[in-house]
Protein backbone atom coordinates (compact mmCIF):
# COMPACT_ATOMS: atom_id res chain seq x y z
CA UNK A 1 0.00 0.00 0.00
CA UNK A 2 1.26 3.49 -0.85
CA UNK A 3 -0.14 6.51 0.97
CA UNK A 4 0.77 9.73 -0.88
CA UNK A 5 -1.03 11.78 1.78
CA UNK A 6 1.19 10.36 4.54
CA UNK A 7 4.27 10.00 2.30
CA UNK A 8 4.78 6.34 3.33
CA UNK A 9 4.44 2.80 2.01
CA UNK A 10 3.74 -0.53 3.72
CA UNK A 11 4.00 -4.05 2.29
CA UNK A 12 1.60 -6.32 4.14
CA UNK A 13 3.23 -9.42 2.63
CA UNK A 14 6.79 -8.92 3.86
CA UNK A 15 6.29 -6.19 6.45
CA UNK A 16 8.63 -3.65 4.86
CA UNK A 17 7.68 -0.01 4.98
CA UNK A 18 9.02 3.49 5.11
CA UNK A 19 9.24 6.71 3.20
CA UNK A 20 10.00 7.58 -0.41
CA UNK A 21 13.70 6.69 -0.23
CA UNK A 22 13.02 3.26 1.25
CA UNK A 23 10.30 2.70 -1.36
CA UNK A 24 12.70 3.36 -4.25
CA UNK A 25 15.35 1.21 -2.57
CA UNK A 26 12.91 -1.71 -2.32
CA UNK A 27 11.28 -1.36 -5.75
CA UNK A 28 14.43 -0.62 -7.77
CA UNK A 29 16.89 -2.69 -5.68
CA UNK A 30 19.13 0.36 -5.16
CA UNK A 31 21.39 1.53 -2.36
CA UNK A 32 20.37 4.58 -0.32
CA UNK A 33 22.72 6.82 -2.31
CA UNK A 34 21.46 5.46 -5.65
CA UNK A 35 17.83 5.93 -4.57
CA UNK A 36 18.43 9.53 -3.53
CA UNK A 37 20.15 10.25 -6.85
CA UNK A 38 17.30 8.63 -8.78
CA UNK A 39 14.70 10.68 -6.88
CA UNK A 40 16.69 13.88 -7.39
CA UNK A 41 16.82 13.32 -11.14
CA UNK A 42 13.02 13.08 -11.11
Amino acid sequence: MVSPEKNIYQCFGCGKGGGPIEFVMAMENKSREEAITLIAKG
